[in-house]
């Protein structure tokens, strides 16, 4: 010990020089305040030296607690208030004056929340008679505001004159080599020959605004003639040399079979099946309806190449189809397809059923409805200027009198990566008697038991907003990039992640935030609610389907995927990304239930989303429950919608397949670990048991000291 004391004694001699000036700074006084100091137990002068000499003597002594209190206490201090965490100088204090009349307050306790500390300690002082300014529990937050300071900054004009500054002879010279600025799907082109890097982002930006002033009704692009995809006959490289197709090239569909192409595939939607299928279906071109593809812009398919079918025969069938996703599709974001698109675009077991002949048994009484499918994602969500290719199966039938139920699945490629199935797809033909008696999604006791007794989770968020409430054109400025306009300066991008937006309006969903609640929800998490105002004029009721019009569950289920990327930008979860896509969860089934048809109306679809997961490695997720409301009933339930962030230099089809865990790729390690950065993560955000086992459940609700 003795040895020790004089190392110590040694190196603060060494260093006092250094801890003076470190300490030698400027005082602002406030004299109604006396200060003491820790080794005199006396009050200090509030001059600059004194202080810092105190402050460099501290660092190299030891501090008596007990003289220090007792020195304060014979001042005729009575009331001490600890601000610091875990009340553990209270504890000391109160056993130091155990016999003394005297007070000591913490304002931090273990395991209380802080406002419960805050106002407890509020509460002891006011018992003693402190008069205590309470004005800061009931002024609203807009009077805070109104109340703040205002930083007044003076600014100095001048400097060289903007043409002189601007107009020189190398910009000019720049200038007069660019052609007047041609529509947005011509800005690809030009940006690709200027060299000029500041010139090139400014144009590439204009060409993602103009992209995003999608109409009210969008146009349906052509897959045929390329939209913007030009006629040179070649390939186009995408993201990680990704080869995309030019749709106008010649040799597009060399070697393929095709049994309908697109323009039959418009006629089935739009025309007679009789000239799509034969005269043998012609009888059913009287009826009133009939089994129908949507039509444009939601006609998602180029061409049938397979059939392994027979009319009459209802056994087990398939079909195999195409989707060529065309340049500057009024979908898509920073041409990237949205959920409802990959998996819409699997819309032909309509087809296959149709071609079976079941309207000669429904014969316009009865109508096609989805019910229930099961949805995993196996990689990134598709490109402008991939094909998507369905390999779909029509498994299984139940059949009474005119009623049907089938079952089917289908598999989705983009070339030989697949990259969604659906299973346990079961749709049937219901008369509208029947459909306008649906009860909605009617949840088992054990759904609702499972859902009450939830554990409770937390996720501290990057960034916080004091909204909890957004109107349409916070959603609209999410659309075009702006989140700072939407959430608040803290949100500005810096530059990055341009692609971590809303969809464009054309397939926006939404209409309004009517609640967001970071810690709430049945995990305590998060829960949302949302809203969209329906309009029979919408582009969704007519076109799915003619003669039949109801809303697309894939659409009511794009609203929650929306959901998600609003929830995922208002918790900050883009500040640990540089420049990254939204993707789905992968390997995770998603449950889909569809128990209500919604038809062409003016009434308000509502949305509640219920937070189950959040977490940050190796990618930030999160996973929820979604109900979607209409007429107080739950039309669509949807289990595990889930989405994450991806940076677009590190695409899925890259990572190794043996390294899923969890429905999340992980980097191998070369040897085992105790704690994994999956578990560091959970220390931070909790619950610690997570990460360190079950008998650390006993530290579930309190305020803990974590992980950065």
């Amino acid at each position: 010990m003795k040895i020790n004391n004089v190392v110590h004694h040694n190196f603060c001699s060494e260093v006092m020089d250094q801890l003076l000036v470190m300490h030698d700074l400027p005082v602002t006084a406030d004299k109604s305040k006396t200060y003491y100091s820790g080794l005199t137990g006396k009050p200090l002068e509030l001059e600059q030296k004194v202080l810092s000499t105190n402050a460099a003597e501290v660092c190299c002594n030891v501090i008596n607690w007990p003289f220090l209190i007792n020195s304060v206490y014979n001042d005729d201090h009575k009331i001490f208030i600890e601000v610091g965490p875990n009340a553990t100088c209270t504890r000391w204090t109160g056993e130091i004056l155990k016999d003394k009349e005297h007070i000591a307050i913490p304002s931090d306790r273990r395991g209380r929340t802080a406002l419960r500390s805050l106002t407890g300690m509020v509460a002891a002082l006011v018992a003693q008679g402190v008069e205590v300014d309470l004005s800061v529990f009931y002024t609203s937050s807009k009077e805070k505001k109104e109340d703040a300071k205002v930083l007044i900054k003076t600014l100095h004009t001048g400097g060289p004159r903007y043409q002189d500054e601007v107009l020189t002879p190398e910009n000019i010279a720049v200038f007069n080599t660019l052609e007047v600025l041609q529509p947005a799907e011509s800005l690809v082109e030009t940006t690709t020959v200027i060299a000029d890097g500041n010139r090139r982002e400014a144009l590439e930006i204009t060409l993602e605004t103009a992209a995003q002033e999608t109409p009210a009704i969008p146009e349906s692009p052509s897959p045929s003639n390329g939209n913007g995809a030009g006629g040179d006959n070649k390939e186009k490289i995408g993201e990680n040399g990704l080869i995309l197709q030019n749709y106008d090239s010649p040799t597009h569909l060399e070697g393929k079979n095709v049994i309908w192409d697109e323009k039959d595939l418009l006629n089935f939607a739009e025309g007679k099946i009789a000239d799509v299928f034969g005269e043998e279906y012609a009888v059913i071109d009287t009826y009133s309806r009939r089994v129908m593809l949507p039509m444009p812009p939601y006609l998602l398919v180029s061409r049938v190449t397979k059939l392994d079918a027979k009319l009459h025969e209802f056994k087990p069938s398939k079909i195999t189809t195409e989707y060529d996703i065309p340049y500057g599709a009024f979908y898509s974001t920073d041409g990237q397809v949205p959920w409802a698109v990959g998996v819409e675009s699997g819309q032909c077991d309509l087809l296959l059923i149709s071609y079976l002949g079941i309207d000669f048994e429904a014969r316009g009484d009865y109508v096609y409805r989805l019910l229930d499918c099961t949805l995993t994602f196996l990689d990134d969500l598709p490109l402008e200027g991939q094909t998507l290719r369905y390999d779909i199966s029509i498994n299984s039938y139940v059949k009474n009198d005119r009623s049907l139920l089938f079952f089917f699945s289908y598999e989705c490629f983009v070339e030989d990566r697949m990259v969604l199935k659906m299973d346990g797809g079961c749709a049937g033909f219901f008369t509208d008697e029947e459909l306008s008696k649906g009860q909605g999604v009617v949840y088992k006791n054990s759904e609702l038991e499972e859902r009450t007794n939830r554990e409770q989770k937390f996720f501290h968020p990057f960034l916080t907003c004091e909204k909890t409430t957004f109107d349409r054109n916070d959603l609209m400025a999410l659309v075009n990039g702006d989140l700072v306009s939407c959430f608040g300066d803290a949100y500005h991008p810096d530059g990055r992640n341009r692609s971590l937006r809303m969809p464009p309006e054309g397939i926006l969903m939404l209409d309004r935030i009517t609640n967001v609640d970071i810690k709430g929800g049945n995990s305590g998490i998060g829960f949302i609610e949302a809203e969209l105002d329906m309009k029979p004029e919408n582009w969704y009721f007519p076109c799915h389907f003619r003669d039949d019009e109801v809303l697309a569950g894939s659409l009511q289920a794009e609203g929650g995927g929306q959901l998600l990327r609003f929830f995922m930008l208002l918790l900050g979860m883009q500040k640990v990304m540089k420049d990254a896509r939204f993707q789905p969860v992968l390997d995770i089934p998603q449950k889909v239930r569809c128990r209500k048809e919604i038809p062409p109306n003016s009434k308000k679809l509502i949305y509640r989303m219920d937070v189950k997961e959040i977490g940050l490695t190796p990618e930030p997720y999160v996973i929820a429950d979604l109900e979607i409301i209409y007429d107080d009933l739950i039309a669509v339930h949807f289990e595990n919608l889930g989405l994450r962030l991806q940076e677009k230099d590190n695409p899925q089809y890259l990572k190794p397949k043996e390294n899923l865990v969890d429905g999340i790729y992980v980097k191998p390690l070369a040897k085992p670990v105790l704690l994994n950065e999956r578990d560091i993560t959970k220390f931070a955000l909790g619950p610690i048991h997570e990460a360190f086992g079950e008998e650390y459940k006993v530290f579930e609700g309190r305020e803990l000291s974590r992980q950065p």
